[in-house]
């Protein structure tokens, strides 16, 4: 199609093999991230390495600086690989156009604030309606948003096994299947989240 291509090197382009180059999948993200960890000589435990790849979702070279900045994190604040500590790494590495991870604590408090609990009582084990309505509308958020794996969003909730966050969150999309106020509210939430 380009007539002024000269012979020489349209026969070279005729060499060439044409692919198409797609953005690794999750399960390949997550064997980046293991690989490299492995080549650098630090252990990342399993749901770290998935929040990760659930984040940093196009570019290899930003998985690899995510897994080097994870080993200055220990070497120099002796901070093993942890959520929290992968939180903040991605927040160095994600660039302007990027949005900042939402924390975990601004959703709490954001719950909290909207249902009048506390963020202490959020994560606490107490039982009464109103704290534990707002601890499940905090898991379901904090899935919803951050897409943590179950076990890890259970650990930020006082060591809840998966089998409670798994109800929590059927609970609060039962709810909002049938009540629509409440369903708005839910999503008033994350809007303000998603904004700030």
């Amino acid at each position: 199609e380009i007539k002024t291509l000269e012979e020489r090197l349209r026969t070279r382009f005729e060499w060439g093999l044409l692919a198409d180059v797609q953005p690794p999948d999750f399960e390949t993200r997550t064997a980046i991230i293991h690989r490299k960890a492995e080549q650098i000589g630090i252990e990342v435990p399993t749901e770290v390495a998935e929040y990760i790849a659930n984040r940093l979702k196009t570019n290899i070279r930003q998985l690899e600086g995510a897994v080097k900045k994870l080993k200055a994190y220990k070497m120099l604040q002796n901070s093993p690989p942890s959520i929290m500590v992968a939180q903040n790494t991605i927040r160095d590495i994600l660039n302007d156009n990027q949005p900042v991870p939402v924390t975990i604590d601004r959703i709490i408090s954001e719950v909290g604030r909207t249902f009048g609990v506390s963020p202490a009582d959020i994560r606490s084990n107490k039982r009464s309606a109103p704290i534990s309505q707002a601890r499940q509308v905090a898991v379901y958020i904090v899935r919803d948003i951050t897409g943590l794996p179950m076990k890890a969003i259970g650990a930020e909730f006082g060591t809840r096994d998966h089998s409670t966050i798994v109800y929590a969150i059927q609970k609060v999309e039962n709810r909002m299947a049938k009540d629509m106020s409440f369903k708005g509210m839910v999503m008033d939430i994350i809007k303000n989240i998603s904004e700030k």
